[in-house]
């Protein structure tokens, strides 16, 4: 999948389970990093009743 200037692709991986859940998404550049919970529900198929705990790790 080819990305442009108004996309960027982000790697989830949920810590503490096993086997690993990991999501790679493709959201918007301009998705504040305060709002990426509706963007997370979608991808791992919840229903907004998992509490949310978010760590920004970069790697380029």
């Amino acid at each position: 999948m080819s990305l442009n200037a108004n996309a960027v692709r982000i790697r989830v991986t949920l810590q503490e389970e096993k086997p690993e859940a990991m999501r790679c998404l493709v959201v918007p550049i301009t998705l504040r990093l305060d709002r990426p919970d509706l963007s997370l529900q979608a991808a791992f198929g919840w229903t907004n009743s998992h509490l949310l705990e978010f760590l920004e790790r970069f790697t380029f």
